[in-house]
């Protein structure tokens, strides 16, 4: 049974009768679910609370990870991509979404985030040593009021291609005044074929490492748009003109600090050539910087859903980015 991701639920579980997997994320607007993987996931609910999914299909990976949260959030992230890492086994990485308890929150002068970002690096590290960074795919991170760690993550046995904004610092380069340790992800993730797979990470209003309009709706949509444009513009010259033509609309999955700023986001998104009312949601969390209010991503997860494509193209001599 195919699989999907449902916001507005009160408590995260997977509901397998009907394969949804439901996050404590409040809906704002928009459709509720999202899909997320074609196949079936394996369940497994440890006595701690952990909850593990886990699937195979042909060359695609899933797993998914809710644990409740230690006294550590840097352990806990660390466990959580030590256990992730390790299930993928050969897959490549290709886009993860982590839900922080209290993202911008302190614990002994550390904030939540830069804690997560300490724990999820060291454990890229350690799996894969140095040049980890080469493994880094499309992510994003938004907090969560639910005292859990969790982490949904797509994988590929197939060359996976990270693609990067050129008026954005990569995350992995940040200076030190934004942690102990850089975010490990990259802007984009995309895998060749005849259905292409793309997912544009969590994109908000930064330009090279620093937050632009703090505090200011507008101005955060406005640079917002133009990185999602700048990377959109990177996946056409990656896929090729044809190719990138031939995508249907995104799925569009909003990210807003605020309720109250439902309106003008959905307005903001009428305006958007890419946007599909169809296919995109609003839903309230905090962003990773607690000056930002909004950030937004897109997926094109085509061969996911139609299986095996992808894996047929590369068998058949479809070069690597």
């Amino acid at each position: 049974m195919p699989v999907s991701v449902r916001f507005g639920a009160a408590h995260t579980r997977y509901r397998s009768q009907v394969g949804e997997f439901e996050l404590a994320v409040p809906l704002l607007a928009g459709v509720s679910t999202e899909p997320l993987w074609p196949g079936v996931l394996e369940a497994e609910q440890e006595p701690d609370g952990t909850l593990f999914l886990h699937g195979v299909e042909g060359p695609w990976r899933c797993a998914v990870l809710s644990v409740p949260l230690a006294d550590s959030v840097a352990d806990t992230a660390h466990a959580a991509y030590t256990r992730l890492l390790e299930a993928f086994g050969p897959a490549r990485g290709l886009r993860i979404w982590n839900f922080v308890p209290a993202i911008n929150a302190e614990r002994d002068g550390l904030e939540n985030y830069r804690a997560f970002c300490l724990g999820r690096h060291e454990a890229f590290l350690a799996h894969y040593g140095p040049g980890a960074e080469r493994y880094f795919c499309a992510a994003s991170a938004v907090g969560t009021e639910e005292p859990r760690l969790c982490v949904i993550a797509l994988g590929a046995e197939l060359p996976v291609s990270q693609l990067e904004n050129p008026f954005q610092c990569p995350a992995y380069a940040y200076p030190e005044q934004y942690g102990p340790r850089p975010p490990s992800f990259s802007r984009a993730s995309v895998v060749t074929g005849a259905e292409p797979v793309l997912y544009i990470s969590g994109t908000s209003a930064v330009l090279g490492s620093a937050s632009i309009a703090p505090g200011e709706l507008a101005g955060q949509l406005a640079t917002t748009g133009e990185n999602l444009h700048r990377m959109l513009g990177q996946a056409e010259r990656s896929l090729g003109a044809e190719a990138f033509a031939r995508l249907r609309a995104p799925e569009c999955r909003v990210y807003l600090r605020r309720a109250e700023d439902t309106p003008a986001v959905l307005a903001w998104l009428e305006r958007q050539p890419w946007h599909d009312p169809a296919r995109s949601r609003v839903v309230q969390a905090d962003i990773c910087r607690s000056e930002l209010l909004v950030e937004i991503e897109l997926s094109w997860p085509s061969a996911l859903v139609s299986a095996n494509a992808a894996s047929e193209a590369h068998v058949h001599g479809c070069d690597p980015l």
